[in-house]
């Protein structure tokens, strides 16, 4: 649960009430959400490797769960995950 939370903090906290997340999943090492306000994607997996960097994955899932569009960004610092999602889909975490 430390890693889901530590990812949510580095995110700015406040996914939840920024992009409508939904579908919030822990995966131990990581963590997943649908969030709302994007064309281009619409869903999230933030995975930390053993190296102690990120692996971020956007996907546009259809409501039948296929994957139209993917992105995937490597060896991300914790510092950059946030500029990394805003970049990437053009939504803000903070105000």
């Amino acid at each position: 649960m430390n890693i889901a939370i530590n990812i949510i903090n580095q995110l700015g906290g406040r996914i939840q009430a920024m992009l409508g997340a939904t579908a919030i999943i822990n995966h131990g090492n990581g963590l997943s959400f649908k969030f709302k306000g994007c064309r281009k994607y619409n869903y999230v997996h933030i995975t930390l490797e053993p190296s102690d960097l990120y692996t971020m994955r956007f996907a546009r899932v259809t409501r039948l769960g296929d994957v139209t569009k993917e992105e995937s960004f490597h060896q991300v610092y914790n510092t950059n995950l946030q500029e990394i999602f805003e970049n990437t889909t053009g939504l803000h975490l903070t105000l």
